[in-house]
């Protein structure tokens, strides 16, 4: 919804006077002075005297990497509430004996062993400070939800009877002219027959309830305990296309899947402890799926094999679409994909809202009639996969699974701003290389174009490319937009992040073509700017680059390698610091 909304008129009684708020640069606070003071480049003298009381911080996660290093991500907090898109990462090999609450408590800390970058703001008190009291009630934000609930609604022609499990939360907004604002960040769902699942996110003003931002959290591919064990389970998996999968440790077939088993009723269960499969078509029935499971005759090797009839060896009841198990098929892609974070990085796809422990994976397949997507929800913290459509398989293809998983990372690490073309393209295109890293890291074999496997025809425009993202142009309208791979043709995609996405696709083949490189390594640094260099302030594809530079020079891999790869989609490196 990015019409303005009209203005309430009892709230036009307070219109306040705008001031402007001061960014600050993490990147340019250096050690060069001495620790009493705080210096950055862009920092005005008067400013310093205010900090303390102004900017603090609250600490949202921190990640120890091989280097014994700390990546300690902060949250910029004004009188109890968070700044939007406000954040401080702090990389230090030292213990810090005092908790750091403040930018004046960090910069304390700044030496030739820690470094910092993110932006925060200082001044907001001139244009805060004179706020009514009644803004930031709850009967504000009751009027709130109802106002942006009804806008909505209305103008994507939903009955308000349509959104559900809302929430609301009050937040200071900065825009782009540095003034700041208190706001609500209200969210809702949408199970809609036709358009399916979606959740938006909308940042509105706390006074005049004007929208300045929404965006659709879901992330779309396109567009009792009895005693339990676990067991190494076989079945069949794939598609009329690709031809079957079989899953059951056997000589060129793939692994058996190792899940539990309920020993009273002989059933397979989708679930261990770090992934659970469940079925929407049942929605009243949210446990994980399970299948008789015996060993039967033609496939001794697994513990179990799922339903097992008269020696059949397919699972019947799972079959959807021309497809053999859905199923199966998701509960592999995910268990690789939680193998590669676990046991090369040691991370945790998703984790707990303490953001220390792990949280189980939960991938929920059949999704909706005619279904031919596959999305993450961010605040539900699960995957929903469609069985598609006459012309799509289901997409419980293994690079899509691990596709939307990528979104999980990034929601968990960077939480980028996908209300910024550039960065919401940025964050497909990272899944985009999970399911490259994905799929490498399950069989050894480059994988460069995703969508093949689950289209029942040969359609090149739906596929996505690496080598050469702009293939799919030939089938598209220029007026609405093509797929580029250069940051001078931004304009040609028309802040499409589908298309812009492209240019990071390319610089990632690049980057794993060149000598001494290859998948596993260029995915090395990608996965290390985005846990502890990107952050949900940047704007742009060059800062992005940026993390990845600092990403490499902790893998003290070859920089010149990684600059050579943006510069040749147009991204110049040369003033990272």
């Amino acid at each position: 919804m990015r019409k303005r909304i009209i203005l309430l008129l009892s709230n036009l009684l307070f219109l306040p006077t705008s001031m402007a708020a001061t960014v600050i640069d993490l990147h340019r606070i250096q050690y060069s002075v001495p620790q009493s003071s705080l210096s950055a480049t862009n920092i005005p003298r008067k400013n310093m005297r205010s900090m303390p009381g102004q900017i603090d911080l609250k600490v949202t996660q921190t990640h120890i990497d091989f280097n014994h290093i700390s990546h300690i991500r902060y949250q910029q907090i004004y009188k109890g509430y968070p700044v939007w898109a406000a954040e401080a990462v702090v990389h230090t090999s030292q213990h810090l004996s005092t908790p750091l609450t403040n930018i004046r408590s960090i910069s304390a800390q700044i030496n030739p062993q820690t470094s910092m970058n993110g932006k925060v703001y200082d001044d907001l008190d001139a244009d805060l400070a004179a706020t009514p009291s009644y803004v930031l009630s709850k009967e504000n934000q009751i009027k709130a939800i109802e106002f942006v609930k009804l806008q909505y609604a209305k103008e994507h022609h939903y009955s308000t009877e349509q959104l559900s499990q809302e929430s609301i939360k009050t937040v200071v907004y900065v825009d782009e002219k540095n003034v700041a604002h208190y706001a609500y960040l209200s969210s809702f769902l949408i199970n809609d027959a036709n358009t399916g699942m979606h959740r938006p996110l909308i940042l509105s003003d706390a006074v005049t309830m004007q929208i300045y931002h929404d965006n659709d959290l879901i992330m779309h591919f396109d567009r009792s305990a009895k005693e339990t064990k676990l067991i190494s389970v076989g079945g069949i998996g794939g598609n009329k296309k690709i031809g079957q999968r079989i899953y059951d440790d056997e000589p060129g077939h793939l692994p058996a899947l190792k899940m539990e088993y309920d020993s009273e009723k002989y059933q397979c269960i989708f679930k261990n402890t770090d992934l659970i499969v469940k079925d929407v078509a049942y929605p009243n029935n949210p446990a994980s799926i399970s299948s008789d499971c015996d060993k039967g005759l033609l496939h001794p090797k697994p513990d179990g094999w799922v339903s097992v009839e008269n020696n059949e060896t397919e699972w019947t009841d799972d079959a959807a679409n021309d497809a053999y198990s859905p199923s199966l098929d998701a509960f592999y892609a995910g268990s690789v994909t939680i193998s590669l974070f676990k046991n090369r990085y040691n991370l945790s796809l998703i984790n707990n809202d303490d953001s220390n422990t792990p949280h189980q994976v939960i991938l929920n397949v059949h999704y909706g009639r005619n279904n031919a997507n596959a999305f993450w929800d961010p605040v539900g913290k699960q995957v929903y996969i469609g069985d598609g459509n006459k012309d799509i398989f289901p997409l419980a293809s293994f690079m899509i699974v691990a596709h939307e998983l990528g979104h999980a990372v990034t929601s968990q690490h960077s939480k980028l701003n996908l209300y910024i073309p550039q960065m919401n393209a940025l964050n497909e295109a990272f899944s985009d290389m999970v399911s490259v890293a994905a799929s490498y890291y399950a069989d050894g074999k480059e994988n460069w174009i995703l969508g093949p496997d689950i289209t029942k025809k040969e359609d090149i425009a739906r596929y996505r490319y690496f080598d050469d993202p702009t293939i799919p142009n030939q089938y598209l309208d220029p007026d609405e937009g093509i797929y580029i791979d250069q940051l001078k043709d931004m304009d040609l995609a028309k802040d499409n992040p589908y298309f812009i996405a492209g240019i990071e696709r390319k610089a990632f083949y690049l980057l794993a073509k060149s000598p001494d490189w290859g998948i596993s390594k260029a995915f090395d640094v990608m996965l290390k700017a985005n846990t502890d260099y990107w952050t949900s302030d940047m704007k742009t594809l060059e800062e992005a680059a940026c993390g990845v530079i600092s990403a490499t020079k902790d893998y003290r891999y070859n920089v010149a390698d990684v600059k050579s790869a943006f510069l040749k989609v147009g991204i110049n490196t040369d003033n990272c610091q």
